[in-house]
């Protein structure tokens, strides 16, 4: 099996469809009508899925302030938190902000964060690989007509194949680490890894991420819901990995 062109989002199994409210702001900038449009469509795929994953919990209007000057965007990042600042677009949990630069990939960093909203507001606190994982997930899909379509030609795809060429890839070390570690030197390998196993756990089942975010909210670590979900735990997870994307 390989990650070859493009996967679709399976339609949410919620029953009772209800809308997400976003509040998009401009500064200084426009937005296309295809670009607003796709982005609420993104922001609806995002909400139905996470709903899955929550429950009929009450989720707050997602507001989202997009830059045209990059001065202004760096600007507004002063009073933010130094975990949360970036060069393109960061999601704020103190404030459930998003703030984002329109640059040529905006776009996609819209999608990366709002995964970011839905998460950081429903999850007193993700494990980073979660929520890398599927924030990345979410950044390399385009919204289609019934669902989302997911693409896998970006760089996360090449740097797995580069570790696992030298086969340095270690999910079960990865899924353990803390903020600061995760964070530290290898930061894009995990972020890579961390997206190649949400990528896989939603080509194979959906359902696999949904049961995996309801157990780790409800308190239990990440090596032992992999172990608990994943057909022959994380051992197998490591083998099963290795052969889809080499």
């Amino acid at each position: 099996m390989k990650p070859t062109g493009k996967i679709q989002g399976e339609k949410a199994v919620s029953k009772r469809r209800s809308a997400a409210k976003i509040r998009l702001v401009r500064k200084s900038c426009r937005l296309k009508r295809t670009e607003e449009t796709a982005i609420r469509k993104m922001v609806q795929y995002e909400y139905e899925f996470y709903k899955n994953c929550f429950g009929n919990r009450n989720i707050p209007s997602i507001n989202v302030t997009i830059y045209g000057r990059y001065d202004d965007f760096m600007n507004a990042q002063k009073g933010t938190p130094k975990y949360a600042r970036s060069d393109f677009g960061f999601y704020c949990t103190e404030t459930k902000t998003i703030t984002i630069y329109k640059d040529i990939g905006f776009m996609e960093t819209c999608y990366h964060e709002i995964s970011h909203f839905f998460l950081g507001t429903l999850f007193r606190m993700a494990p980073d690989w979660l929520d890398e994982g599927m924030a990345g997930y979410f950044e390399n899909s385009k919204p289609g007509d019934e669902s989302w379509l997911v693409t896998n030609d970006n760089w996360q795809l090449k740097r797995i194949r580069k570790l696992i060429r030298k086969n340095k890839v270690r999910i079960k070390r990865l899924i353990g680490l803390s903020y600061k570690k995760f964070h530290r030197r290898r930061a894009l390998d995990n972020y890579a890894v961390s997206w190649g196993i949400l990528f896989f756990f939603m080509y194979i089942n959906q359902h696999f991420v949904i049961e995996i975010i309801r157990q780790l909210r409800n308190g239990k670590n990440s090596e032992d819901v992999v172990n608990g979900i994943y057909p022959g735990g994380i051992l197998q997870l490591q083998k099963d990995f290795v052969v889809f994307y080499k």
